[in-house]
């Protein structure tokens, strides 16, 4: 799978990975050329191909050998970013073989969420546009921007899976049966949570492997994504097999594998746990640095809380800390209260927490801090 003589042309970096550290992914022309000639391929067949505004990542890298026909590649980093996409978004265009607007808007979650507070903000009425699908890519898309998204720009959403550092290893959700199906462009392998085997419940830990002509210059090969999965079976329009995101191990709860059970039990994911954390808005943010650079002012930008699990005295301790936007010090009963409607809330989303918690094998605390005492940022 190694290509020893394959030059690098462009460098990713991602820091979301399994160790905490940056890791750098290194690309070659070949590759670039793969990965376009395989996204092209997922519009043969109709009569016209739709126009995409795709927002580009660039913390991740550009890489411009992989831009497609059809593909409006726009950053969004300045004030006049926003104005650009507007004017591309209802402009007319008449390039053969596509349709006369763009369709379809895509890209990471944070420049999506950034754009439509934008959007929102100057008053824009999305009527205007042309747009039949948005999709999200990155981080965890919770509910709550679920519903912003698609009552703000009145279209379907779509939802995708991936990792940078692992070319060709993607999934998407499903209209069908509303779980996530993988591509057939990477292997991918579902092992135990702790141990280097096949999983045998429905629980389980992604191993991939890049496939050949997507990554010659840094083959990837049984990379631990470090993520857990929740398999449900064969999807009844494709056979697919579905699956839904749990999150990362490091930060999701399970019952049953240090009793050495093949069968680990979900206590607490933190797809769920973020799910429930994002509509809360008491808890403090780590401001996007970009956000003031395009003009947005509302405030948003990734939580400030942190999961953490440990063993005491036989027992598994979990902690939720959060920074709050205002002082518990100084609101002591509105604090207890808080922490009460937020226990109840999460035990409400996990029936099995709450039936460990009652009896005794283990325990759940939420510690509030104070506001700017933390260096937390929830990354989902």
């Amino acid at each position: 799978m190694l290509s020893p003589d394959a030059v690098p042309w462009t460098i990713a970096s991602t820091s979301g990975t399994t160790t905490g550290r940056q890791l750098f992914t290194y690309r070659g022309h070949s590759e670039s050329a793969a990965r376009r000639l395989i996204v092209e391929a997922c519009f043969d067949g109709g009569d016209l191909h739709p126009l995409v505004l795709h927002l580009v990542n660039s913390g991740h890298g550009y890489d411009p050998d992989a831009a497609q026909a059809g593909v409006f590649q726009v950053p969004l980093e300045r004030a006049f970013h926003v104005q650009t996409i507007r004017e591309l978004l209802t402009d007319d265009f008449s390039f053969n073989g596509y349709t006369k607007r763009i369709e379809v808007l895509a890209g990471p979650l944070r420049l999506l969420k950034a754009l439509t507070l934008s959007l929102m903000e100057s008053g824009v009425d999305t009527s205007e546009f042309a747009l039949r699908c948005i999709v999200s890519s990155s981080d965890h898309l919770t509910t709550r921007w679920r519903r912003l998204f698609t009552d703000f720009w009145g279209c379907e959403l779509g939802n995708t899976y991936g990792l940078s550092e692992v070319p060709g290893l993607c999934a998407s959700e499903c209209g069908t049966c509303g779980m996530f199906h993988f591509s057939p462009t990477a292997i991918t392998e579902i092992l135990h949570p702790d141990k280097n085997q096949p999983a045998r419940s429905y629980v389980g830990r992604l191993v991939a492997t890049s496939l050949h002509a997507l990554a010659p210059t840094q083959p990837m090969i049984r990379y631990d994504t470090g993520d857990l999965l929740a398999c449900h079976g064969r999807c009844e329009k494709n056979n697919a097999l579905s699956f839904e995101l749990l999150g990362r191990k490091r930060q999701c709860l399970l019952g049953g594998i240090s009793e050495g059970f093949d069968e680990p039990e979900i206590l607490l994911a933190s797809i769920a746990l973020n799910d429930i954390l994002d509509g809360v808005p008491d808890i403090a943010t780590s401001e996007y640095s970009f956000a003031s650079l395009i003009g947005v002012r509302t405030s948003f930008g990734l939580q400030k809380w942190e999961f953490s699990q440990r063993r005491i005295a036989g027992k598994l301790a979990a902690i939720l800390a959060l920074e709050m936007r205002w002082s518990p010090r100084q609101y002591p009963r509105q604090a207890l209260a808080f922490c009460e409607k937020l226990r109840d809330a999460i035990f409400n989303e996990s029936p099995a927490l709450s039936a460990t918690v009652r009896d005794g094998t283990v325990t759940f605390e939420i510690v509030l801090h104070e506001p700017g005492t933390t260096s937390y940022w929830a990354l989902v």
